[in-house]
């Protein structure tokens, strides 16, 4: 009797063939729950930082109306802080319009592209009190909106 036969008698090659088997699958189900998980991380990345250049954008508005109010003053560096700010903001908010498509929900990047709208509603506004405070409205619906976005996105593509 030599080697195979003996195997195909001995059950042997049966359990070799099943464990094969069972660890090609257990590879390929590792792998595709990694890439998942890993999706979902860059996934919340990608949430984080443009809710974060909505939070700069609002923060903005928010200081500026506060100094129209006559309820602050702000010096010059944090006046150029807060425009540095809002002017990386606004970078970061329209690069995720044009390239979020592979990390956004339909839904946020349509938020995001009406956001664009009415932020260059804003601009047309003829006083600077009215701009910022059509400005804050806008970037305030609009963090609201996409927090809800994204939360929603991400608990569907959450691994359990």
């Amino acid at each position: 009797m030599n080697f195979f036969e003996y195997l195909i008698e001995s059950n042997m090659f049966s359990s070799i063939v099943v464990a094969v088997v069972a660890t090609f699958l257990t590879f390929q189900l590792s792998i595709r729950k990694f890439r998942s998980e890993r999706w979902w991380e860059l996934k919340i990345v990608a949430y984080q930082r443009i809710i974060e250049a909505l939070h700069y954008s609002k923060e903005f508005s928010n200081r500026f109306i506060e100094v129209e109010e006559g309820e602050r003053t702000i010096t010059d560096e944090e006046e150029k802080r807060l425009r540095e700010k809002s002017r990386k903001a606004n970078e970061e908010i329209l690069k995720t319009i044009d390239i979020g498509i592979f990390l956004f929900s339909d839904e946020a990047i349509e938020r995001l592209k009406q956001y664009e709208k009415d932020s260059y509603e804003s601009s047309k506004q003829e006083f600077w009190s009215d701009y910022l405070n059509h400005d804050w409205d806008v970037t305030n619906s609009c963090l609201v909106d996409l927090i809800k976005l994204a939360k929603k996105d991400l608990e569907g593509t959450q691994q359990k």
